[in-house]
């Protein structure tokens, strides 16, 4: 009998390791996202976790609204096949946006900027539409993939997504959705960038979350997790990371706060995060913004660029696992320290 039990024992699977992910919002950047993603959950690292716990801002909502449906619905195969076919559409909206908006041909990826000459074309072509338009078509590409909304609110993996609320005295507000909250609506407005007029939610004007967090780390730091796995989206500064939280550097940094994005500060951030949790194991994927991209190049939805980002997070989640998988359930691989800045190119 005992001898039998121990047999049991030896062939019983390993446990696996309870994990959140984080993910940033940063525009045409979320798709690198989408290539991490992809690669973590074809590899070991979908066998050897459970994702208990996601939250997301903006791209990332999008990101994470997908993979936790898609998780609570089929597992990882439902999870990649969302994933894939929301920025299959994006890709295809990015080439139609192009035409219509005067971009012209190809952009160069090396190169990601839109001209001046260009944006003013730009400019003057979405003065001619709705101004809620974008949102309009990635609400539509969200339906798509998210059909029936019970997946995403209830399920093993938790999602949740914040935005900032506007009343009627013109006060903004930080709100965060969860559980039975959450609608495509909701994970629309949580990217609903002012340019685009907000998104109207249960009569209420709503606005990117990145306006506040980016992401919000509240609920997922009381989630059942171990381990935490952020995916940066945003450029990471030329100097040694100070723990700062991301409402401080708001009410420090930014003149009018709620109306001005949180960008880079989610490196401070982090470490925060790895100071005020010291027993979380913490992590992070990287996209290694060069210093030549300019705010156009996020709202470049050129598919020759947004499959250059995608590669760039495939290349990144790939490096990661090779040098940290190993470390998931035991201690923190996130690295403080700077890192280099990539060679700027030779501009076009």
């Amino acid at each position: 009998m005992q001898g039998s039990f121990n047999n049991k024992a030896k062939n019983a699977a390993p446990q696996k390791t309870k994990i959140g992910i984080a993910l940033q919002g940063g525009g045409a950047y979320g798709i690198y996202a989408k290539g991490a993603l992809e690669t973590l959950l074809n590899s070991k690292f979908a066998t050897q976790t459970e994702i208990k716990a996601v939250t997301g801002t903006s791209a990332g909502a999008m990101n994470g609204a997908l993979l936790v449906h898609g998780i609570n619905k089929g597992g990882t195969p439902q999870a990649l096949h969302n994933l894939d076919q929301f920025w299959v559409n994006i890709k295809t909206l990015g080439h139609t946006f192009s035409l219509i908006n005067g971009l012209g041909p190809t952009l160069n990826p090396d190169w990601p900027n839109i001209p001046t000459h260009k944006m003013l074309l730009f400019t003057f072509a979405q003065a001619a539409l709705p101004q809620d338009y974008a949102l309009r078509e990635l609400k539509q590409a969200l339906d798509q993939e998210i059909r029936d909304i019970a997946p995403l609110q209830n399920g093993a993996a938790q999602l949740f997504v914040n935005a900032v609320r506007e009343n009627q005295k013109k006060q903004r507000e930080h709100v965060v959705f969860s559980g039975n909250d959450l609608t495509t609506d909701n994970i629309v407005a949580s990217g609903a960038l002012e340019q685009f007029g907000g998104w109207m939610v249960n009569g209420h004007k709503h606005y990117d979350g990145a306006y506040w967090r980016n992401p919000c780390f509240d609920d997922i730091l009381k989630a059942d997790i171990t381990d935490l796995l952020v995916i940066t989206l945003q450029e990471k500064p030329q100097r040694p990371t100070a723990a700062c939280s991301q409402d401080n550097a708001r009410q420090t940094n930014h003149a009018q706060p709620g109306h001005a994005l949180i960008t880079s500060e989610i490196h401070d951030h982090l470490h925060y995060v790895q100071q005020q949790h010291p027993k979380l194991n913490l992590h992070s994927i990287e996209l290694d913004v060069a210093p030549h991209w300019n705010e156009t190049s996020r709202i470049n939805a050129d598919p020759a660029w947004l499959n250059t980002l995608e590669g760039m997070g495939h290349k990144d989640a790939e490096n990661w696992l090779k040098h940290n998988l190993a470390l998931i359930g035991k201690k923190s691989s996130y690295q403080i320290n700077p890192k280099p800045q990539s060679p700027l190119p030779k501009k076009p």
